[in-house]
């Protein structure tokens, strides 16, 4: 098989290799330990554990750092395809105006990717103050990347021409980050609630919303298939190069949508 039959949705699922590796990971840190009472300080029962805690140690770290390792790569190409494909939009929509918004589109999706590499790479078992920061930089990106990405579909629907290529893109994503902002926001609650008052299944509930943010950005980043398309992995590794040119009025794609 040539890398030009190779479909840009076969990487997108590459990205998605965490998944089952985390709920590997997961379940058998329950199977080890169902009650978990040496995972956080305060020694009281925590039946979900953290994705630290599950990621964290003897084969599942290895197992979850090279997944991690894996999706973060093809991440990078994906989102430079994914970045020449709405510039090309705004260009073919005589929309030329939005430049600053796709150059802080490509620059927080980057350092998302960076703090989930480093998050990784330091648990909170071995290395917490940096694991805390990373965590935070990989959040905070998040969110941005989903503000930003938003608005930008949004104002690709408002020129008309692509509406009906981008309404349901746009409504997906939209609902999905809607879910990882309410898991973020009871993600931090319930850590705070239990940091104060190590009360019983509170960090098990921390635990249960990591994990829905987490399945739910990388469902987010995946629904980026819906506005590249199927484009061969040759086309995307030609578009490997970070510096963006400018965009051209002729679309690089055929968009499958």
């Amino acid at each position: 098989m040539k890398l030009e039959d190779v479909k840009l949705r076969h990487p997108f699922i590459v990205c998605a290799v965490p998944i089952p590796v985390l709920i590997g990971c997961v379940l058998y840190t329950i199977y080890e330990n169902p009650v978990g009472l040496d995972r956080t300080h305060c020694a009281i029962p925590n039946y979900i554990p953290s994705v630290s805690a599950a990621t964290g140690v003897g084969y599942r770290k290895l197992f979850w750092t090279v997944s991690i390792s894996l999706s973060c790569i093809i991440r990078v190409f994906l989102h430079i395809a994914y970045h020449h494909v709405l510039s090309d939009l705004f260009a073919s929509g005589n929309c030329v105006n939005e430049q600053c918004s796709l150059g802080f589109h490509s620059c927080i999706h980057f350092t998302e990717i960076l703090g989930l590499f480093l998050l990784t790479v330091f648990p909170s078992t071995e290395s917490f103050p940096i694991h805390r920061n990373s965590f935070a930089l990989f959040v905070t990106s998040s969110l941005l990347y989903g503000i930003t990405d938003l608005y930008l579909l949004w104002r690709l629907r408002s020129l008309r021409v692509f509406e009906s290529s981008v309404k349901k893109p746009l409504r997906r994503k939209r609902w999905t980050y809607v879910v990882m902002f309410i898991s973020v926001f009871l993600a931090t609650l319930f850590y705070f609630i239990h940091s104060t008052f190590c009360a019983k299944t509170i960090y098990s509930l921390f635990g249960l919303s990591e994990l829905v943010f987490i399945f739910a950005n990388t469902y987010y980043h995946f629904r980026a298939v819906d506005i590249v398309g199927q484009v061969s992995c040759a086309k995307l590794f030609t578009y490997s190069h970070l510096a963006f040119p400018a965009p051209r009025k002729s679309l690089p794609y055929s968009l499958d949508i």
